[in-house]
């Protein structure tokens, strides 16, 4: 536990190397109030130590809704996970009850033929416990999931239900996908898993998205619901002047589906810009709609051959 830390208005504090203090290598961290009653905002940065790349954890409260709005109670979504010949993911997840958890995880194949759900496997965690598992891909082909070989291009995201004897805390799930770098070490991003009911029902925004002779942005689109296609589109806008410079055609994305579009910013033209994706359509069963998940990847170097392919989420 650590010394008690007093925040003026407005400052920032960093805490380096905080498991290596506590003679963890692998763990979380609980932020407590204990005085004031002021909002604050907490985040975790993991280095790599031999290129320094940072990946931004996002803190999450410890108590989230669990539903969405059609009352029924659907899995926390990783975004994605991937393994490519330039990328590849790992997963973790942690319970952060005393009990004993329970997680089912489905893998929905968005980039390989045939695409959809490979069936469910499951794990089991300790009270207290964290698993970083590498290879995510391949940990769930191990564990039965209908995956095709290894050295294919595969991706798409994973859904997870956690399940206890006793009431419970939801549990945590995040994948880390990285790329690795010309003299060891990688280059990587972070996605944190996400509640349905934190995904947008009508619009979303992705801001601060940049395509130059350095950099490159993607676009990624989530259908979050199990049972039906939704259909979306996106505008981009220059973020100069604040005209939409391009509109997409409709997109269809298959239930549990994730696409994503590349260089998002370079077909429409537009160096500096943010994005508006827009649901256009539901599947008639959900009956108070469907929702989505849209984030941004912006990456190091113009094209997949130059730069590092660092990435960087942006929800």
């Amino acid at each position: 536990m650590s010394p008690d830390i007093t925040l003026e208005p407005g400052q920032w504090q960093q805490l380096n190397s905080v498991l290596s203090q506590a003679g963890f290598s692998n763990g979380y961290a609980l932020i407590e109030r204990i005085s004031g009653s002021d909002p604050y905002l907490a985040y975790a940065v993991i280095n790599d130590n031999v290129t320094n790349d940072g990946s931004f954890v996002p803190a999450i409260p410890v108590f989230r809704p669990t539903s969405n709005d059609n009352f029924e109670y659907l899995p926390t979504v990783t975004p994605v996970v991937l393994e490519t010949a330039l990328f590849e993911s790992e997963l973790i997840l942690a319970n952060p009850n005393l009990q004993p958890m329970g997680a089912t995880l489905q893998y929905a194949e968005s980039l390989a033929s045939p695409r959809g759900t490979k069936g469910f496997v499951t794990e089991t965690l300790e009270p207290g416990e964290q698993k970083i598992i590498p290879g995510a891909i391949q940990y769930l082909r191990n564990k039965g999931a209908e995956i095709g070989p290894s050295g294919g291009r595969y991706a798409g995201a994973v859904f997870v239900d956690f399940f206890a004897n006793e009431p419970f805390i939801e549990g945590f799930v995040g994948a880390r996908t990285a790329a690795a770098g010309q003299t060891g070490g990688q280059y990587g991003l972070f996605t944190p898993g996400a509640l349905p009911s934190e995904a947008a029902g009508n619009e979303g925004w992705v801001f601060a998205l940049k395509q130059d002779d350095t950099t490159r942005s993607n676009l990624a689109l989530i259908n979050v619901m199990p049972g039906g296609f939704i259909t979306v589109q996106y505008e981009v806008f220059d973020g100069t002047t604040g005209i939409k410079a391009a509109t997409s055609n409709p997109i269809s994305i298959p239930p549990d589906g994730w696409i994503q579009i590349n260089n998002v910013l370079k077909t429409a033209g537009v160096s500096n810009g943010y994005i508006r994706v827009v649901k256009i359509a539901d599947d008639p069963y959900y009956v108070k709609g469907q929702r989505f998940l849209a984030y941004g990847v912006i990456n190091d170097g113009a094209e997949s051959s130059s730069g590092t392919n660092d990435g960087s989420f942006v929800p």
